[in-house]
Order: structure tokens, then sequence, then C-alpha cells
């Protein structure tokens, strides 16, 4: 266990070391794709259409999925407390929650993405 721990704070501490001369060194090199932002517009407007649907239907398809898994650990739980299985109701418990993180995640998945090409855009 030790020895996992010490290979675990070596790795951490080279990584750490790595990413700060990282820093000086890109700081250096004049960046060859300063003002490209992605833009998929030349693939002309139905290609646009097209993936925008393609996007839309699998989120939906997971949200309405992970909706289904949040109501039924919601029901699950509910069942086992009426039965007097805690064991099984914290196991229900546990479930419900993963799947209510999922839906808020997958609710808020726009806000996300755009709060990262906010933060990493640099607020352009």
């Amino acid at each position: 266990m030790r020895r996992v721990s010490a290979v675990a704070i070596t790795l951490a501490a080279t990584a750490v070391v790595l990413l700060l001369s990282a820093g000086a060194a890109s700081a250096q090199i004049e960046n060859p794709l300063d003002g490209v932002k992605p833009d998929i517009g030349v693939l002309g407007p139905a290609f646009n259409s097209v993936w925008a649907r393609v996007v839309g239907a699998i989120w939906g398809v997971a949200l309405a999925a992970s909706v289904v898994k949040l109501i039924m650990a919601l029901y699950k739980m509910r069942s086992m407390n009426k039965a007097g299985m805690p064991t099984e109701m914290a196991d229900a418990g546990q479930e419900a929650k993963i799947a209510g993180i999922a839906v808020g995640c997958l609710a808020s998945v726009g806000i996300i993405v755009g709060a990262i090409l906010f933060v990493v855009g640099g607020g352009n």
C-alpha cells in the first residue's frame, strides 16, 4: 500500500512539473490556430440541419431514458420501504441519486457546453 501511494505521489508530482513547464514552453511558440474558430457552415445548410437533428434525437432519447430510470428507482424505493427491506431501499436510493444526477446533467447539457466554450474561448 505504501508503494502504491509513493508511486501515485511521484506520478502526480511529475504531472504537475510537466504541466508547469509546458505552459512556459508553449508561451514561446506562436499559436498556428490563433483566430481560427470551428465552423461547419462550409459543409452546407443541409448538413447543419441533419447533424442538429441527429444530436437532438440522441439527447432526447438519453434524457427520456434517464427520466424512466429515475422513476423506476423512485418506485423501487417506495416499494422496498413498504416491504420493510432497508438494504434494497438503500440500493434503490443510490440508483435514484445517480439517475437524478444524470437527468440534471442531460437537462443542462446545453448550458454546460456553452460554459465550457465560453471559458475555453476566452469569452468571445
